[in-house]
């Protein structure tokens, strides 16, 4: 439960430090005294954003801190134990605190250990629940309908578990959509590339083929000038070179001396001609291998035309052509890899939107078996609270988002004889105000949350059916602590505490805890106005001596 709250210029707050206590505590004061000013500072320590205008006039920052025990919140202790948050005196013992300065800086602390906001927000909506006097408005969107009727009837760990799933399943569905805008443009070439790699793998160009293609062409097309040469070549060397030099031989070996230089020349002379008969072999052999064949000829002017003319469609040379083959290959094979990957993520999303429907079918399922008793229990507090003739009930619909595949809408009848219809079409203001009150009644009840705070949740309402709101409200904070500003005398005289809230020159909003004559002078300012009387006093003394029966 909340146990204290301080706070320090906050608005019209200069410095402020509340205790509360369990069971019903009202707040009572005069109209623009600043009563929403504490839960507005208490929405901090909740995880609200603050406001530059919430920092009093001529401060440079606002603290708020708010003090919880868990004694009776095992799964809040077990959250802070697990974050190592714990106090290490006392594990009942959790402290809040928000500051925030001028300059746009805002920090958070939990247990003195600087946190975040998400994490004091999440610790806290397990701990308090604030509902507003405007909340009667709220009541007419659908949305705040389901979100009121599961706090009633779902079990918080199921619908968590759907909208974890919805998440995935959203997930799922962005990651498809940017691959598959990332990839549009690509994929839209597949076609073109497949088209592609079927004609260049039927052209089965092998590495290096064009340039071993030109040099055989350039030989069969030079084959008769190549052989004319050759001819010339070894007439050459048979009739003119050879015997030329076989004569030169025969005369150096007839002359008759062994100086060194002359033996030398001797044996060049004879290497000379055994080089020459080997190149006129060699030459010989090379002649025999050039072979003028005009089919060969023209197969191989076919294929390095082919080869040309596929090059400069695609183009590149055709020296190249063999590199962009490999290049068109492997982009393809990327944009199949591609297009298996969207299939894949395709087929995640069709996987987890299953799984998000199959949860949230039987969600609905544990909706419509709660529906028949939360009608019959607000149907109960309406009669309680002066509306005995009312019809109530809930209209399901289908849908797709976060809370499941329910969409659903309250509908009422005030008057007897009349079909019960959505609420802004039959509900008046103040009729709409207590259908809003009964339903918050109802899921309170089955709320496991320590600390519900009610902000003139009562408004519009008055004699009886306030006595009866307010001994309800007493009969909840016997189990849960139950926080209530309030207008409605036999409301106050209900409350286990009151504190009064004023406006003081010196220090701005004040806070009194008020007991015995104290008590009775605020209930009859409640009941008179301005003017406490006699008349009033006993009043207000009849409503509180009541109260204890």
């Amino acid at each position: 439960m909340l146990a204290t709250l301080t706070v320090r210029n906050f608005t019209l707050v200069r410095s402020l430090n509340i205790d509360f206590s369990p069971g019903l505590t009202v707040i009572t004061g005069e109209s623009g005294a600043g009563k929403s000013i504490l839960l507005d500072a208490l929405s901090l320590v909740l995880g609200a954003r603050v406001r530059q205008d919430q920092i009093a006039a001529g401060s440079e920052n606002c603290e708020v801190i708010a003090e919880f025990d868990l004694s009776q919140s095992p799964a809040s202790q077990k959250q802070i134990e697990q974050q190592g948050l714990s106090d290490s005196h006392d594990p009942n013992l959790c402290i809040v605190r928000r500051t925030a300065t001028t300059g746009g800086r805002s920090r958070a602390w939990l247990n003195s250990t600087p946190t975040n906001l998400d994490s004091i927000r999440d610790l806290c909506e397990s701990l308090i629940g604030v509902h507003g006097q405007f909340e009667q408005h709220q009541l007419l969107n659908r949305d705040a309908q389901l979100e009121w009727f599961d706090d009633f009837a779902i079990d918080q760990k199921q619908l968590t578990e759907v909208q974890r799933r919805y998440q995935s399943w959203q997930d799922s569905k962005d990651e498809l959509r940017a691959r598959s805008d990332e990839l549009g443009l690509e994929l839209s070439q597949k076609e073109l590339l497949e088209y592609q790699c079927s004609e260049l793998d039927s052209l089965e160009l092998e590495e290096n083929e064009f340039t071993t293609l030109m040099r055989e062409f350039k030989r069969h097309t030079q084959a008769r000038e190549i052989l004319a040469v050759l001819a010339e070549a070894e007439e050459t060397i048979n009739n003119s070179i050879q015997p030329l030099v076989a004569r030169i031989s025969r005369q150096m070996q007839g002359v008759d001396d062994e100086e060194r230089s002359l033996n030398e020349t001797r044996e060049l002379l004879s290497s000379t001609e055994i080089q020459l008969e080997e190149a006129r072999n060699s030459l010989s052999r090379y002649r025999e291998s050039v072979d003028i064949d005009d089919s060969q000829l023209e197969a191989l002017d076919q294929r390095i035309n082919l080869i040309h003319d596929v090059a400069r469609k695609h183009k590149v040379s055709p020296n190249s052509l063999y590199e962009h083959i490999s290049r068109v290959q492997t982009r393809l094979e990327q944009l199949k890899q591609s297009e298996s990957e969207l299939k894949r993520l395709h087929n995640a999303v069709e996987e987890r939107e299953e799984q998000f429907n199959n949860y949230s079918e039987e969600l609905s399922k544990s909706r419509q078996k709660q529906a028949k008793q939360f009608c019959a229990e607000v149907l109960q507090t309406l009669s309680a609270i002066a509306l005995p003739d009312a019809r109530f009930k809930i209209n399901f619909t289908r849908t797709q988002n976060s809370r499941g595949v329910d969409a659903l809408e309250y509908l009422i009848s005030t008057n007897k004889g009349y079909d019960a219809m959505p609420l802004n079409r039959v509900a008046s203001g103040g009729e709409l105000s207590r259908v809003a009150l009964a339903i918050l009644l109802v899921v309170a009840r089955q709320s496991r949350l320590p600390t519900l705070i009610l902000d003139e949740a009562d408004i519009g309402v008055g004699g009886t059916t306030a006595d009866v709101i307010g001994r309800m409200l007493r009969s909840l904070a016997q189990n849960n602590q139950v926080i209530c500003v309030t207008h409605a005398p036999q409301v106050a005289a209900l409350g286990d505490a009151h504190l009064f809230v004023s406006k003081c020159n010196t220090w701005g909003i004040t806070v009194e805890s008020l007991t015995g004559e104290e008590r009775v002078t605020e209930i009859a300012r409640m009941v008179g106005g301005r003017a406490v009387d006699d008349r009033s006093r006993t009043y207000a003394r009849a409503l509180l001596q009541d109260a204890l029966s």
